[in-house]
């Protein structure tokens, strides 16, 4: 019996151990059943997401070799159904035997969750497609040309900020010395205008017709207003209003009505309204010289402001100057710091003593001002009060003095001035005639294409060109009267701002690169000025297509001319430094500036006309790169005087043939140290926002397929990939049983199973 126990237990034991087994042999099966349909399945929606990707613009990729997927609807919802159904499709194409093998899977649902348009992440899609393809075709030694090209400007911009911070301090100065000269004018009445003394055909000074002492004092003697020039005396004595002379008639007068006043006639009506008009005149004259004290007693305010402020950025130069030493060539130091020494030994003038004595004349004025009072009743005590009055004013004008409101005028030299035009005529005939006529000798052969298909990329973009030296420097040229320190400024800042390239520097060699990378793609499929025939297979929208992707304006001629101006900046900032840092071309600088300022022998003065006509020069000198860069020469990225084609002696004489003919000194053949046109939109493109080099470029894939094929793209509607989620029923096949499905917990008819995958070209 016992026995029989023992091996009824050895029955139930091995049957528990064989269950555990099949189980364990069936649960495995069932695992390896399911991860084998799992990666078919996940096979299977790969290849069906592809089939549909192969569906993609054909046109595109033929022509600038970009996969884009047209999703042919603006409504989000209605591109993800239709990606789902031909999803689904191409996975029933195999009569879904999927369903029916050993798998015996089902599809449940098919959802797109998200859709990746080549606009997306700031067009950062469209440019990844782009250097994927470009990325084995630039060379990199044109690569490395580029990067140095980049260093070079950084390092040299340190240059222009010291001559920007030391001519900002010259500005100043200037400033001040103008204001000095108008003050002159104010208190002198000589003629101050446009920076100079203002003379006849003779040579000789010009009065003003109104200021400040013109009312109150006789010029008894050319000392009396500080003039050491027999000339400037002679030429100003009868401009002056004698109002001592006047009260001295008034009084004498007054004390005739006043003898004769019993005596009434015709006489005493004719003594009381020439008395009348004496009283009108003098109080309108007052009123007048009593305008001039104060608007130079508020200059001499603003002056004696101003050398404050001078002082101290005058030492902050000296710090930034000696901070720089190291950096700078210790010939470009030592003229600064010497030129630096002769600015703070220019006193400004005894503004105080002056000041002090308007102030005390003011009150004088102020006095004769109200006149007024001898206004009279023809009444013997009237006439006895106005007389009175006359004489307390008579007595007043002993306080009025002028000898100690002087301004040395012994530098001023009697010269008759010349018949010929000195100015900058011929730069402003060429800044007035238009930059670009200027550096392109067939203007009005440019093409006049526009580019007006709507719902562009680049619709909600903001085209900024910031290059606008042209319109500074027309200021500078027709605007003499605007603050010089102002002006100098915003130059300064321009061709600082033209070199400033530390956004790109600033960023990883792989993002550099990647920017060069996209650049060569735009210079490969994209026309220029100087290469119209990049592609002849499509038909262009615009001629000049690099150009729009650079500055964004809708017409070819608007984008030709914000080109000239970005290398009109870049190409002046570079010759800026070349005179700044070569030793002959300041030398012949300071020799052009000595000679237009010599005259007043200011070292403030002629070091800010020094910088002005660097600034000119080099600018004269970028225009005749300009020109020979756009009729395909090469010019060199570094110059030195001797390379320099426009001379010092010639800037005011500078005119449209010049520029033509110093252009085609230039060689049409490249070399290492020259760039020309396509360096230069390489350049610029590669400081392009991403953002907007991205969109400007669909912009033109859009119009152009459009125009060649007549289709209706938009770039707004291309996909480059989706992902996808799908969800599948599995049948139960070996874990039917109770017991296994009680340890696996699997639902009665079979297995759910989500399959998840991102498919992009």
């Amino acid at each position: 019996m016992a026995f029989k126990r023992v091996k009824g237990s050895i029955t139930i034991y091995s049957t528990l151990v064989f269950t555990v087994i099949i189980s364990l042999i069936l649960i495995l099966a069932e695992s390896a059943r399911i991860s084998g349909t799992r990666a078919k399945l996940q096979s299977r929606i790969i290849m069906a997401s592809n089939s549909v990707l192969a569906d993609y613009e054909r046109e595109i990729y033929d022509n600038y070799r970009i996969f884009a997927y047209d999703g042919k609807s603006n409504d989000l919802a209605t591109v993800k159904e239709e990606i789902s159904d031909s999803i689904k499709e191409y996975m029933a194409l195999d009569g879904a035997k999927w369903q029916q093998d050993f798998s015996q899977a089902s599809l449940d649902v098919i959802d797109i969750n998200e859709i990746i348009g080549m606009t997306e992440n700031s067009g950062q899609v469209f440019m990844d497609e782009v250097i994927e393809y470009m990325k084995y075709k630039v060379p990199a030694q044109l690569s490395t040309e580029f990067l140095e090209m980049l260093g070079l400007l950084q390092r040299n911009k340190k240059k222009v900020e010291i001559v920007k911070s030391k001519s900002a301090v010259e500005a100043k100065i200037y400033d001040c010395r103008a204001m000095l000269l108008e003050l002159a004018q104010q208190v002198d009445g000589i003629c101050y205008e446009n920076g100079v003394y203002a003379r006849d055909e003779d040579g000789d000074l010009l009065p003003c017709k109104a200021f400040a002492k013109m009312l109150v004092v006789h010029m008894k003697d050319k000392e009396s207003v500080g003039i050491n020039n027999d000339f400037v005396y002679e030429c100003m004595k009868d401009g002056y209003y004698d109002v001592g002379k006047e009260l001295d008639v008034l009084i004498e007068k007054l004390q005739w009505l006043n003898d004769n006043f019993e005596k009434y006639d015709e006489e005493s009506d004719k003594v009381y309204d020439e008395c009348q008009e004496i009283i009108y005149s003098i109080e309108e004259k007052s009123k007048l010289a009593l305008e001039g004290v104060e608007t130079s007693l508020a200059f001499i305010e603003k002056i004696e402001k101003d050398a404050d402020e001078i002082e101290l950025e005058m030492e902050s130069f000296n710090k930034q100057l000696s901070g720089a030493k190291d950096s700078l060539e210790s010939e470009i130091y030592k003229e600064l710091e010497e030129e630096n020494k002769s600015l703070l030994q220019q006193p400004l003038s005894n503004l105080g003593g002056i000041k002090e004595r308007l102030e005390k004349n003011k009150g004088i004025i102020i006095k004769l001002t109200q006149v007024y009072n001898c206004n009279y009743g023809y009444s013997e005590e009237n006439i006895k009060e106005a007389y009175d009055y006359a004489v307390e004013l008579k007595g007043a004008l002993k306080e009025y003095r002028v000898d100690d409101i002087r301004f040395d005028y012994s530098g001023v030299k009697r010269e008759i001035p010349e018949k010929k035009d000195s100015s900058l005529k011929g730069l402003k005939e060429v800044i007035d005639i238009g930059i670009a006529r200027i550096c392109i000798s067939d203007y009005d052969k440019l093409s006049k294409n526009k580019l007006t298909d709507s719902g562009l990329v680049s619709s909600n973009l903001n085209s900024d060109d910031s290059s606008n030296l042209s319109t500074r420097m027309e200021k500078l040229i027709s605007s003499p009267k605007e603050m010089l320190s102002d002006m100098v400024g915003k130059l300064m800042d321009a061709l600082e701002g033209e070199m400033d390239v530390k956004n790109i520097l600033s960023k990883t060699t792989e993002e550099i690169m990647e920017e060069i990378v996209f650049a060569y793609y735009i210079g490969e499929y994209f026309t220029s000025l100087t290469n119209v025939t990049t592609n002849t297979t499509i038909k262009h929208t615009l001629a000049y297509e690099q150009e729009y992707i650079i500055i964004g304006e809708r017409a070819d001629r608007g984008n030709v001319k914000g080109i000239v101006k970005r290398l009109l900046g870049i190409r002046m900032a570079m010759n800026f430094i070349c005179i700044l840092g070569d030793g002959t071309c300041r030398q012949q600088a300071l020799g052009v500036a000595t000679s237009l300022t010599g005259i007043f022998g200011i070292p403030a003065i002629t070091y800010l006309v020094s910088t002005i006509v660097q600034i000119i020069w080099a600018y004269e000198e970028a225009t005749v790169d300009v020109c020979a860069i756009t009729q395909g020469r090469y010019v060199p990225i570094i110059k030195t005087s001797a390379s320099m084609k426009v001379q010092a002696t010639k800037i005011l004489t500078f005119e449209k043939a010049t520029v033509e003919k110093l252009a085609r000194m230039y060689s049409t053949t490249d070399s290492p140290t020259d760039y020309g046109y396509d360096e230069y939109l390489r350049l610029f493109i590669i400081l392009l926002d991403d953002e907007v080099a991205a969109a400007r470029t669909m912009d033109l894939i859009q119009s152009n397929i459009n125009k060649t094929y007549n289709k209706k793209i938009n770039f707004a509607r291309l996909i480059c990939g989706w992902d996808v989620e799908a969800v599948f029923n599995i049948k139960n096949m070996f874990s039917k049983l109770p017991i296994i499905q009680a340890i696996v917990k699997g639902k009665e008819d079979g297995y759910e199973i989500k399959i998840i995958s991102s498919n992009v070209y």
